[in-house]
């Protein structure tokens, strides 16, 4: 019972300190949804264990980012065919507790590539997508580093990425595997790592094709991943109709 009052005042204490603020820099509809959803603020402090500095951080990074990146007017529009069926990015399949599985095949990834501002924004919206659904569940992120080589790692794009699982949607993720990484990529990642802050290291777990089986059961593993799972990738256009929070009000 104590926790939970602690918890309700810390979530009051970050709800006014954010208000209290100039919020021109934020998006009126998340300014809306920090004033007006508990689950919202909370994310934030539960992500930074409780630390209200560090939350306030955290919460004004995120949503400055969200404005500048155009979250909230976001839609399969805005988006070519060809991106939202792309292989390159799906889901497939689920996690042992029924997280969905979202797999980045980073093998075809290309550093300096034109379609890279783009997959920002289609992968921001794929995980705004999740959130907001009715039945909202965290997701499991594998990067597919199989066969990937040096002239796949780009090391801004795989910040970016980290960053919005752990930081801009600090709700979401509950485990980011990193699968079959080449072991001549060891080097790249130690840059990686060293460029995050100590939470954002800890979420990330290393698999081989035996390991990522605690996370998820073979069945429901693509073949490509070792598993079983011969359905179709997922992408967003075939995706089941799910009713998003309105957060556009």
């Amino acid at each position: 019972m104590e926790d939970q009052v602690d918890q309700e005042s810390l979530v009051i204490q970050l709800r006014n300190a954010f208000l209290q603020q100039n919020l021109e820099p934020f998006d009126s509809r998340d300014i809306s949804k920090i004033r007006n959803e508990d689950r919202a603020v909370l994310a934030y402090l539960m992500n930074s264990h409780f630390n209200l500095e560090k939350a306030y951080n955290m919460m004004t990074e995120s949503l400055k980012w969200r404005k500048s990146f155009g979250v909230n007017d976001l839609s399969k529009d805005s988006f070519s065919e060809e991106l939202l069926n792309d292989p390159y990015l799906y889901f497939k399949g689920y996690g042992k507790n029924g997280e969905p599985l979202l797999v980045l095949q980073l093998q075809y990834h290309k550093k300096e590539s034109e379609k890279l501002p783009d997959l920002k924004k289609y992968i921001a919206y794929l995980l705004e997508y999740r959130e907001g659904a009715k039945e909202y569940q965290k997701v499991i992120m594998l990067f597919n580093m199989s066969g990937c080589g040096l002239s796949n790692i780009d090391y801004d794009f795989i910040k970016y990425l980290i960053s919005l699982l752990t930081e801009y949607y600090p709700d979401i993720l509950d485990n980011l595997l990193v699968f079959e990484m080449p072991r001549l990529l060891s080097a790249a990642w130690t840059i990686i790592k060293n460029m995050l802050d100590e939470d954002s290291r800890d979420a990330i777990k290393f698999v081989n094709k035996t390991e990522v089986l605690d996370y998820v059961e073979k069945d429901q593993l693509p073949l490509s991943l070792g598993g079983s799972n011969e359905s179709d990738a997922t992408s967003l256009m075939d995706m089941e109709t799910e009713e998003l929070t309105d957060k556009k009000q």
